[in-house]
């Protein structure tokens, strides 16, 4: 008996470490739970007023014009930014400390509501809109701006916003009571059941997710589909265009000017047929072809193509042979040359100067390259510049590099960009697989 009375009692001792164990990691997770949601509704709590920090300074910055602002017209957008977002109250201050626009308190407001100031400082107010080269006088400035018009004091500008604070306080005492709940019902199924929860919660959500990117996959699909049939049926009625416009020129015996407009619509037609075909390119698959390509010989052919477009906007071409030979699609990698050669042209003005080249890289692969002494780029435009329809210059598209991209991506490739502002841009097609003769 004494011997089972230790049995029991060691089990005893067991369970309630067990109990105490299960008691105190239930505590524990209540307690990071409180901790985690609050800091959530502070976060929440902090977005709101950044939001309304925002808010307010987009809304003056809208009603600045140039180094002008209107007191009267500030006013009347406070007044509906605090009835919409229920604050007590919204100052303007300048750098000296003086009010430049306050907006008193309701009158009907309820005093049981609790309310704190929050207040937000800017170095300056820059306008939204910027006035443009050659459109006269910016509104607000000079003749014309308006009675009421004032030149904005100097700062720094201070926003101070009485927010209501009630509804945040009500969630800081539901989740105080929600805490106190749980900490009373603390049991193993609880815990149990919050870890079943969690799994079927995440499990739900893994399968939301899969099915929203399956729907996004075929929603691009049709996109894809719908955006090239609706190019092949533009390009269709095109033709029909450029073929009475040639027959008008074929004909003969037309005035001058029908025959320079039927050259245009030509020119035109061709431009827009361009623009579809490296549409199409973009939109559907390709599957490249793999030869082995004579460097030498395609730079040949690519500088017949476009020598004379060199020099007739005066910038100097040189091509370097090197006697490589790569594994690609011909045809592609042609395209992605000229697309690199073309945007070097229009970066040079006259008595620039454009290379292309190419030379063995580490390992079994190749580089070809295009430098040019244009205009460059800045950081933000250079990493911009594969974007589609992202371009800097007023002609063209924006595909060319984003095709150019596309089509290193297709070798296992890549397409890299260096520039300077000032002094040019080198693009690079890399990694691109040597021939096996220059790989032996």
């Amino acid at each position: 008996m004494i011997k089972n009375d230790l049995k029991n009692s060691i089990f005893s001792v067991r369970q309630s470490a067990a109990a105490v164990f299960l008691v105190s990691a239930a505590l524990a997770l209540i307690l990071l739970t409180y901790l985690h949601q609050r800091n959530h509704i502070e976060q929440q709590e902090s977005d709101y007023c950044a939001l309304l920090q925002t808010i307010a300074e987009k809304g003056v910055q809208a009603h600045v014009r140039a180094d002008m602002y209107h007191p009267d017209h500030l006013e009347d957008w406070f007044i509906g930014l605090q009835a919409a977002m229920g604050l007590k109250e919204i100052r303007l201050i300048d750098g000296s400390g003086k009010d430049m626009v306050r907006v008193p308190p309701f009158t009907e407001d309820n005093e049981s509501r609790h309310y704190r100031e929050i207040r937000h400082v800017i170095p300056r107010i820059e306008p939204l809109s910027r006035p443009g080269r050659a459109r006269g006088v910016p509104r607000g400035r000079g003749p014309g701006a308006g009675a009421g018009w004032k030149k904005l004091p100097s700062g720094p500008y201070t926003f101070a916003m009485t927010v209501d604070q009630s509804a945040w306080d009500s969630l800081y005492t539901h989740l105080r009571q929600q805490t106190a709940a749980a900490a009373v019902l603390i049991l193993l199924c609880i815990v149990l059941g919050f870890i079943l929860f969690s799994y079927r919660n995440r499990q739900q959500r893994l399968r939301e997710a899969l099915t929203l990117a399956q729907l996004d996959a075929e929603r691009q699909t049709k996109l894809a589909a719908l955006g090239s049939g609706l190019a092949h049926e533009t390009k269709n009625p095109l033709g029909l265009i450029r073929g009475m416009a040639q027959a008008i020129i074929n004909q003969g015996g037309g005035s001058p000017e029908i025959h320079n407009r039927a050259l245009g619509i030509i020119d035109e037609t061709d431009r827009v047929s361009g623009q579809i075909e490296k549409f199409l390119a973009m939109a559907k698959p390709i599957v490249p072809a793999r030869e082995v390509v004579e460097l030498d010989s395609l730079f040949d052919n690519i500088k017949s193509l476009v020598q004379d477009e060199a020099k007739a906007a005066g910038i100097s071409l040189e091509v370097r042979f090197s006697a490589l030979s790569v594994i690609a699609d011909k045809e592609r990698l042609r395209k992605a040359i000229l697309n690199l050669l073309l945007n070097a042209f229009k970066a040079c003005g006259s008595g620039g100067r454009v290379c292309l080249y190419a030379e063995a890289a580490h390992g079994a692969y190749a580089s070809i390259g295009v430098a040019d002494t244009g205009v460059g780029m800045t950081s933000e435009a250079l990493s911009r510049a594969v974007e589609p329809y992202c371009h800097e210059f007023e002609e063209g598209t924006g595909l060319g590099l984003a095709i150019t991209s596309e089509i290193a991506r297709e070798y296992g490739g890549a397409l890299q960009l260096e520039s300077t502002l000032g002094k040019g841009t080198t693009a690079r097609l890399v990694k691109i697989p040597l021939g096996s003769a220059d790989h032996a």
